[in-house]
């Protein structure tokens, strides 16, 4: 934060007209006010409060017609004389009243007291601490700020004052107390006060004082009836000093200013007859989350968000900043997603900044030297903006008291294009406002960056950090109104509809990007595309289409922690991508080949229009190609970004024939293939640095889906291109061997289930292509079967073996490779069984195993989607008859013998051995225990096989879970994780007099819900049985009593029990009474058994096993499991959400 003024340098800032206000600073500042006296220091006519009212009153006049720097110091000065006043006021009030142990009038200094009392009294009137109020939080949280400092600074200072005091000693202990209690609760809380209502006074005539209070009450209206900043602008104007800005100062904002006429996107990408919108009328003013940093502190965290509320109206966050103290001592970093609309916001905010006041400099990081010190780069942005060479210490001096605002955009395109360590980079901005400050050349600096790349370099202690968020509905509906208002002719005169914002959100994860959002309008006004799109998928829905489900259901990781009783969420294979429904995948497969071939088209009319039609559709076809390949470029390395160089080199190995020519820039450099590609794509972003005299450049797309999207249509069309060259070698008389290079070079780097949406999009391609040409399916089947069969083996004849955007080992090329067939198979809506992908084989399970070895070598995200996607059912007897089965996953229950049936291949008997049947135990699909059984079942693992084949009991008869890890937060390191297995486990084994106080501790874990299941039901029959040996054993009575106390606390919580046969009121009642509870249990037990009944299944009704669904809260869904009771909150400090995982079945 910035540096804080004391009360004395507050008093020679706002009075320097004033010689007695000046003379009592001097006394103050020097440690000299005892020498005023103590009566004088004190009251209403005492000399502090004198002098602050004085200066008060008169605040309006003393700020006007100052610069910007010198007024906001002037400000900040009026705010800490108001905090003293305002405290010193309170003393006032507090030993007045009658019956105070003190008065006034009693604190007289003596010559020995003024002398040894000098620091004491300094401290009395430091308020450098004082809290300033802040426009991202509310006035009423600087209010508690305050009242703390009043009690702990000023009260502290003040008791140590006094104490000093001959009056003091006098006193008797009890008025002493007194004293000290008045001073630390009374005073704060009348100082409060006045300090809240001379705020309201002064904010009536300085602007500032009401836009750091954060105007609350109206600021989310406001923001939604202007765009382009206006209200930023409004607000600042209303501050202004009215001087004339310098030439150089002028010709910067006169540049920035004539930006905002301009269109929001390059002219040539509105549709012929539309007319895109200027920025001032198209930026939609953001919102975003604001906070200090501060050590650690992660904004690209969701925990960070979690404590961040959204502020819908950052115009004011941005004036109160700028006009703050805070702006000159530490940066203002702004994070958003790529297409955010960090670089508008920059552009605009250049704008909207009063020359009269501010000095904004706006500094494109991308076009300046990346290795530059920062100073050659501001002098560099100036450059390219008046095309004048100028001094940054000589444009400061002459901006007479403006506040310098250095706006650099693209702080992210340094790290990504050059890929050197800029770690420190804020950290030198932040050095560089502290030296300029010291230089008496103050400067604000705003800085933009993407989210995802923030914590690559450490945010300063105390900047600000303003974090973007997406597009709202109201936000949607705005800029879809500005579009529909400017284009209203065009739509008119050719007949199309306005697009509304129900069509919009059919595609919220595209329109709630401000850029993504404008390529749906321009979309929609090619004959109203997005509209038809969005009609079609409502008829399809309307005329009795299949029921949305779950295409690739997502499901948590084996390695699932679940934090604080919570059960772990998770977003799929690649932690980027919840499973959307067939409907939507469907829809948006077809949405996006739609949007890229429409833009390919446009593009192609406008570079190529001497093509006929046919030739216009190959060149379409081919941008979409290279579009593809750059995909590709990223999937095949595992990245989201590539750089131009990497592309270039895929692009001449993948399609050679297609290399376009290097065209000069008519500077020093040339364009390449990369930059042509995607220079002609506005939803790609290009992040750029210079270095050593040349661009660096970076790629990446606006949306990940879209390079997912292409890497599935490559696939996909390769694949199709292998049926067709097959089905034509089948007809030759000679025929040659199938060339599988380019698919074995697009997918032996990395497997596709490493990204769901990629997968989603294949299933979808691979459904619809199979709806129109149902014939394909086999072709495509056994095309993959042949291709998996001759996987192991040496394929000379395989083109495109230069293509290496990767070096890694050729085991795990082909076992990626290996996968990814398989991952197509199943894809193509087959079920596949392993003697087909083994037909030589005697025992095809086990080669299926040491394949599926193979594949666990890859990464793990990889491998953990494969999971995701492929169900591998083994079917066999305790003979060892029966064959393995892989298909598509569904989401249905897993079974236990499905997953494990290889071990009764494996270990064949003669007759079934006396174990619990595996093939009769269903577990649900969501869980720990599902997801490693599911594991288990693609590697065909023998050991955990086993294992689960001997705790196969527990799954029956206690808990589907068996696996889950937990934490409950507040409880000692060695407590705070645990099992509900292991509990369960050491409870029936351990002897019943080992540690009696982690025996107690594992009840209390196992019993910290409000549900009565399987699992509960089990703890409370052992707990029955501790308790009944216990008394027979004679053991301690301390034990026996906190367990009886456990379990009644339990039993007083109970509100539910979980339907079920085996949870019925005859099977709970023995569990109870067993217990032999005394004080009012029938009581507790009557309630109980009331419940189960209410809950009971009819008679006649089969058993029905227990069903984990985290969207379902009735029968045969998963309860939230809450703790309420006092142990609860004393274990863990609040309460649980631990969900059972105990069926009634």
């Amino acid at each position: 934060m910035a540096k804080r003024l004391s009360y004395a340098d507050a008093l020679k800032i706002l009075g320097k007209d004033d010689s007695a206000v000046l003379d009592f600073a001097e006394k103050a500042a020097g440690g000299a006010l005892g020498a005023v006296g103590v009566p004088d220091l004190f009251g209403a006519e005492g000399t502090v409060v004198k002098h602050g009212r004085k200066l008060l009153t008169s605040v309006r006049e003393r700020v006007s017609g100052v610069g910007r720097l010198d007024r906001t110091q002037r400000i900040m000065a009026a705010h800490t004389v108001l905090a003293v006043v305002a405290y010193f006021e309170a003393v006032d009030e507090c030993l007045a009243v009658e019956g105070s142990p003190l008065s006034l009038a009693d604190l007289e200094l003596t010559a020995a007291e003024q002398a040894t009392l000098a620091g004491a009294s300094e401290d009395l009137l430091d308020a450098q601490r004082a809290p300033v109020p802040e426009p991202h939080y509310e006035f009423e949280i600087n209010q508690v700020l305050l009242e703390d400092f009043y009690q702990l600074r000023l009260g502290s200072a003040l008791i140590h004052f006094l104490s000093g005091l001959a009056c003091w000693e006098p006193l008797s202990e009890t008025d002493q107390h007194r004293v000290i209690k008045t001073l630390r609760e009374h005073v704060p809380e009348r100082a409060l006060r006045r300090y809240t209502e001379g705020y309201r006074r002064l904010a009536v005539d300085v602007p500032e004082f009401r836009v750091w209070s954060m105007m609350q009450e109206h600021q989310a209206t406001r923001s939604r009836l202007s765009t382009g900043l206006a209200d930023l602008r409004d607000t600042l104007a209303g501050m202004t000093t009215g001087t004339t800005p310098g030439e150089q100062r002028d010709a910067l904002s006169r540049r920035y200013v004539r930006a905002l006429e301009r269109p929001v996107l390059a002219s040539d990408d509105a549709p012929a007859d539309f007319t895109l919108p200027t920025l001032g009328k198209a930026y939609i003013n953001p919102r975003g989350r604001v906070g200090r940093a501060a050590a650690q502190s992660r904004p690209s965290t969701e925990e960070w968000v979690k404590v961040h509320p959204v502020l819908h109206d950052l115009q004011g966050v941005i004036a109160g900043v700028l006009t703050g103290p805070s702006a000159i001592s530490h940066p203002i970093v702004v994070l958003g997603q790529p297409g955010s609309g960090k670089s508008k916001l920059t552009q605009v905010l250049a704008a909207r900044l009063p020359a009269a006041d501010f000095l904004p400099i706006l500094v494109e990081l991308r076009s300046v030297t990346a290795d530059a010190p920062l100073q050659d780069q501001i002098e560099q942005g100036i450059y390219a903006t008046i095309g004048e060479r100028v001094s940054w210490p000589d444009l400061v001096r002459s901006a007479s008291g403006a506040l310098p605002v250095v706006i650099l955009d693209g702080f992210d395109e340094l790290l990504q294009a050059t890929g050197a360590s800029q770690s420190d980079y804020l950290e030198q901005v932040r050095l560089f406002q502290e030296r300029e400050a010291e230089l008496d050349r103050p400067t604000a600096v705003i800085l933009t960056t993407r989210t995802a790349v923030a914590d690559r370099a450490r945010i300063p202690d105390g900047s600000l950090i303003v974090r973007l968020e997406p597009f709202d509905d109201d936000q949607i509906g705005r800029m879809i109104d500005v579009w529909n208002r400017a284009n209203q002719g065009a739509l008119a005169s050719r007949g199309l509809r306005p697009l509304t914002v129900d069509t919009v959100l059919n595609h919220r994860d595209l329109a709630e990007q401000p850029l993504l959002l404008m390529m749906l309008l321009i979309y929609d006004a090619d004959e109203n595309a997005l509209q038809h799109a969005g009609s079609e998928e409502a008829r399809a829905s309307s005329d009795g289409g299949k029921p949305a489900r779950s295409a690739l259901p997502s499901r948590r990781h084996p390695h699932d922690f679940i934090p604080d009783g919570t059960a772990a969420s998770s977003s799929g294979s690649s932690g980027e991508h919840v499973a959307q429904t067939k409907t939507e995948a469907g829809s948006k497969g077809e949405l996006y080949e739609e949007l890229l071939t429409s833009f390919a088209r446009r593009e192609v009319r406008k570079h190529q229009p001497h093509l006929d039609d046919a030739g216009r559709e190959h060149a379409v076809d081919l941008e979409l190609r290279r579009l593809e390949i750059v995909a590709l470029a990223m999937f095949t390395r595992r990245r989201q970004t590539v750089t131009a160089d990497r592309l270039d080199s895929d692009l001449s190995v993948l399609i050679p024939e297609t290399n376009m020519e290097t065209h000069p820039t008519g500077l020093s450099g040339s364009t390449g293939n990369a930059r042509q590609v995607f220079g002609r794509f506005f939803f790609v972003h290009e992040s750029q640095a210079q270095r050593d005299a040349r661009t660096e450049s970076v790629y990446e797309f606006l949306h990940s889906t879209f390079g997912e999207f292409l890497v599935a249509r490559h696939v996909s069309a390769t694949l199709h291109d292998l049926v067709v060259d097959r089905a034509n070698s089948r007809r030759r008389r000679f025929a040659t061997p199938l060339d599988d290079g380019l698919l074995y070079a697009i997918t032996s780097f990395a497997a596709l289930s490493g990204r769901q949406a990629t997968v989603e999009f294949l299933l979808d391609m691979f459904e619809r292509r199979f709806a129109q040409h149902p014939e394909e399916r086999e072709e495509y089947r056994s095309l993959l079967l042949e291709l998996f069969h001759e996987a192991p083996f040496p394929q000379p004849n395989r083109s495109f073996g230069d293509y290496a955007p990767a070096r890694i080992p050729i085991v795990t090329r082909q076992a990626t490779y290996t996968a990814n067939l398989v991952l197509l198979l199943v894809l193509g809506g087959t079920k596949i069984d392993a003697s087909e992908l083994f037909p030589d084989s005697p025992a095809p399970w086990k080669q299926w195993r040491v394949l599926a070895n193979q594949w666990r070598g890859i990464v793990d995200n990889e491998w953990h989607g494969l999971v995701d996607v492929l169900r591998v059912r083994h079917h066999y007897t305790w003979s060892g008859e029966g064959t393995t089965v892989i298909e598509l996953e569904r989401g249905d229950d897993i079974n236990l013998g499905e997953c494990i049936g290889f071990e009764m291949k494996a270990n064949p008997f003669r007759h079934s051995p006396a174990v619990t049947d595996p093939y009769g135990i269903d577990l649900p699909f969501e869980g720990i225990t599902s997801r490693l059984l599911s594991s288990i079942s693609v590697r065909a693992n023998g050991t955990a096989a086993r294992t689960f084949l001997m705790l196969a009991p527990y799954l029956t008869h206690v808990s589907s879970d068996m696996l889950t890890w937990y934490a409950t937060a507040g409880l000692s390191d060695d407590d705070a994780v645990w099992s509900e297995l292991h509990d369960v486990l050491e409870l029936r084994l351990a002897p019943l007099g080992d540690a009696r106080e982690e025996r107690l501790r594992r009840y209390s874990r196992l019993l910290d819900t409000e549900w009565l299941g399987r699992l509960e039901l089990f703890v409370l029959r052992q707990a029955a049985e501790d308790l009944r040996f216990g008394r027979a054993m004679g053991s301690d009575p301390s034990y026996m009593a906190g367990l009886s106390s456990e379990i009644r606390s339990y039993l007083g919580r109970v509100r539910h029990v979980v339907q079920g046969q085996r949870l019925s009121p005859d099977a709970i009642r023995p569990v109870l009474g067993a217990l032999e509870l005394t004080d009012n249990a029938d009581r507790l037990f009557r309630r109980i058994l009331d419940l189960a009944t209410t809950n009971s299944p009819p008679e006649q009704s089969p058993e029905w096993h227990y069903r984990f669904s985290s969207a379902n809260s009735g029968p045969g869904g998963v309860p939230t499991k809450v703790g309420t009771g006092s142990r609860a909150q004393k274990s863990s400090g609040h309460r649980s959400h631990r969900p059972p995982r105990s069926g009634g079945g």
